[in-house]
């Protein structure tokens, strides 16, 4: 446990111990949302899903083990069993693996086995990985498929995803479809989705051409000026994933619309600040001060994620007059916490007192309180003004409370860094969280 005396901070950090970088799986919270499934394809690799553990080793398994790079998958048919009996022993990985293998008559009948589950978590994710996988390989057919179903949100979903992914293999195809759909009055309300899903998938493989026909549009009324921010936005992004940053740059930096500058900055800078995070935190420095703060925040937050050493000694460096300083200071510090809280109290104790080791300290403490709240409270006793550190002790009493209530009861019923009422006040919330 981390216990800092104010006498000797500089070796207090060390006794935190290193934090655990845990890895984080949103999409399974999302699972009960169509889609989530198909997202997962993209945030996990293949080659890095795991297997299924099931509960009976297959011998053949176990007496010839593969090479990790050929990780052990269920067949098609071991899939399709398991859906209906324990669908949670089923990893994203196996049922993905699984799926792309299908035909279209394959992933129809795989469907009927979607359907036939009892409602869960699996049922949501594996139809969203199916359509996924659907809509990377035969897209137009996806597209013909959800035409056929229910009007709803799960049918306009295949179609955004099936076009999309059919505009990146023949935009031509896609154009004449909306041109179909534009002669009649059903689809009239989802035109404008279906252009931008063509915009998203075309600028992937054509950005000039894409770029074409999005100017070619309309943009007379307020729609649709928002609309074409929207799919310059959309070919911007594209770009900078292509690595064409100075192409996307250009485009930007020609935009004479403000809502189309701001929505093409947000689309070139995550990409870029993903692969150059010091060029697209300096470029985003430099954009005027009443537009910066989305582009700087986004592109900084990405180099304190990957880089929180060198991304808290360029915020460190900035003037204290500057507005975002004390911000990027407080991320900075908490990624560098979860990353090496030792290197990051290292770094705090060799600041002298100010308003940005406050700052800085402001995100140490957040991050540490989640794996030692009793020694994040006295780092934070080491504010520039005790108003400053009454603050910070107070907010990480209240992470405890929500995160771990019995050791905080402990605390409290302890000698401990706050007064008589303050201690008082914390035990009625916590009375209250746990009613």
């Amino acid at each position: 446990m981390l216990q800092k005396t104010l006498n000797r901070p500089a070796r207090c950090a060390t006794l935190l111990g290193a934090m655990t970088v845990r890895k984080t799986y949103a999409i399974l919270a999302a699972a009960a949302l169509f889609g989530a499934g198909f997202l997962c394809a993209w945030v996990f690799p293949r080659g890095n899903m795991e297997p299924s553990r099931l509960s009976t080793p297959r011998p053949d398994r176990a007496e010839h083990p593969r090479a990790p790079a050929q990780p052990d998958r269920l067949t098609t048919d071991e899939v399709s069993q398991l859906m209906s009996t324990r669908p949670s022993d089923i990893s994203i990985g196996d049922f993905y693996v699984a799926v792309e293998k299908l035909d279209d008559a394959g992933r129809l009948a795989m469907l009927s086995h979607i359907d036939e589950m009892p409602p869960c978590m699996e049922k949501m994710m594996f139809r969203g990985l199916l359509i996924f996988a659907w809509s990377q390989h035969s897209p137009s057919t996806l597209v013909a498929y959800a035409e056929k179903a229910p009007k709803g949100q799960e049918r306009d979903q295949m179609i955004f995803m099936g076009l999309g992914q059919w505009a990146k293999k023949d935009p031509a195809r896609v154009l004449a479809w909306i041109g179909e759909k534009e002669q009649g009055g059903a689809y009239a309300s989802k035109l404008d989705q279906y252009r931008t899903s063509l915009v998203n998938g075309w600028a992937s493989t054509s950005p000039a051409d894409a770029l074409a026909y999005v100017r070619s549009l309309p943009a007379n009324t307020p729609h649709e000026r928002s609309m074409m921010a929207d799919r310059m936005g959309a070919v911007v992004g594209q770009m900078a994933n292509a690595g064409d940053i100075a192409g996307a740059l250009a485009l930007v930096e020609s935009a004479d619309d403000k809502t189309q500058r701001d929505r093409m900055r947000s689309a070139l800078i995550w990409p870029w600040s993903s692969m150059a995070p010091a060029a697209a935190v300096q470029w985003a420095s430099q954009v005027e001060a009443d537009e910066r703060a989305g582009p700087l925040n986004n592109a900084f937050n990405n180099w304190a994620r990957k880089d929180s050493a060198a991304a808290l000694q360029w915020a460190d460096a900035l003037p204290e007059a500057d507005t975002s300083r004390a911000r990027l200071l407080e991320q900075a510090a908490r990624e560098y916490a979860r990353a090496d809280v030792d290197a990051a109290g290292a770094w705090l104790d060799a600041q002298p007192p100010s308003a940005g080791r406050d700052a800085t300290l402001k995100g140490f403490v957040d991050a540490a309180a989640n794996e030692d709240p009793a020694g994040a409270i006295v780092w934070a006793q080491t504010a520039s003004t005790p108003e400053a550190a009454a603050q910070l002790q107070r907010a990480v009493m209240e992470k405890w409370i929500r995160i771990d209530p019995a050791s905080a009861r402990a605390y409290l019923d302890a000698p401990n860094a706050f007064t008589p009422d303050e201690a008082a006040q914390f035990r009625k919330e916590l009375e209250k969280s746990a009613q």
